[in-house]
Parts: C-alpha cells; structure tokens; sequence
C-alpha cells in the first residue's frame, strides 16, 4: 500500500514538472521580435505569429489538462 502511494506520489510530481517545463517555453520565446535594421518590433506577420502561438498554447493546454486528469 505504502509502495503504491509512492509510485502514484512520484508520478504526480513529475507531472508537475512537466507542467512547470511547458509552462516555461511560453515566457522564453517572444511573440514579437524586433528588426535589425529599424529597432523596432516586427509587426508584419502578426496575424499568423498569433494564430500560430494561440494555436501552440492550446495544444500544450490538452496536454496539461491530460496530465493533470490521471489523478483525479
């Protein structure tokens, strides 16, 4: 008994560092970028640079959601 609660408790916390590591990706790639020649943000694409992150953060979401569904 004792050794299932640790398994269940071990799979629980690498979930959450899963989640902790996805979670990360987000803050460490820009949306925007700025151009080199003029310094400033880059705001041509950014319709599809949004469309695409958008669509990023929802899968990575149904993934969170499944990690976090096995033990509930």
């Amino acid at each position: 008994m004792v050794h299932d609660l640790h398994k269940q408790l071990q799979s629980s916390k690498e979930h959450v560092e899963q989640i902790q590591k996805i979670m990360a990706l987000w803050s460490k790639t820009p949306l925007f970028e700025r151009s080199e020649r003029t310094l400033l943000l880059n705001l041509s694409d950014r319709d599809d640079r949004t469309k695409k992150r958008y669509e990023e953060i929802a899968s990575y979401g149904t993934k969170i959601n499944d990690l976090l569904q096995v033990h509930l």
